[in-house]
């Protein structure tokens, strides 16, 4: 009896350490399936639509995997990491932002590609009378949800794999 009773902590012993280096594996496939999703997410992307002044140097785009934390931080019984991005209109273009209606000065529709362009020589705009008024339209520009779903991609992921390995780890043991 005392030998059963041994095999079992150990098996329980075994499965505990097994268990707790693979949700590390996992969280880390999770971490660098979130990145891929929000960059993935982050315009210029190849969804077909028209882009304007700032949209097309991909600079956003880049910063996800610039800015996010490298690895999972292990706290113990929690474990985490930061979605990040460094550019100072990151939070603008994922969440959304209000508009007021205002002129841009250099701001205009070029006429040759239909792109919304900004010069930024401010002589040259005045010369050129380049300049729009914009928020004409709309109050409020909606985001585009891009760390929402890089939290949801890594969420299903997670769940999933987490659930398939357990029972792997669980028959290896059996």
């Amino acid at each position: 009896m005392f030998e059963k009773l041994k095999a079992f902590f150990e098996k329980k012993k075994l499965f505990k350490e097994k268990y707790i280096e693979m949700l590390k594996e996992v969280a880390e496939e999770g971490r660098l399936i979130a990145i891929e999703q929000v960059v993935e997410s982050t315009p210029p992307n190849d969804d077909g639509k028209p882009r304007g002044a700032n949209t097309i140097t991909g600079s956003l785009k880049a910063s996800w995997e610039e800015s996010s934390d490298k690895e999972i931080t292990d706290k113990g019984n929690r474990m985490s990491f930061m979605l990040r991005n460094n550019m100072d209109y990151a939070s603008y273009v994922d969440k959304g932002h209000s508009m007021d209606q205002h002129f841009v000065l250099g701001l205009y529709i070029n006429p040759y590609t239909g792109l919304l362009t900004y010069e930024p020589d401010r002589e040259k705009a005045i010369e050129e009378g380049l300049g729009i008024t914009v928020g004409t339209k709309t109050s409020w520009v909606e985001g585009l949800q891009m760390t929402e779903k890089a939290k949801e991609t890594f969420e299903n992921y997670t769940r999933k794999e987490i659930e398939r390995r357990t029972k792997e780890i669980w028959e290896s043991l059996t």
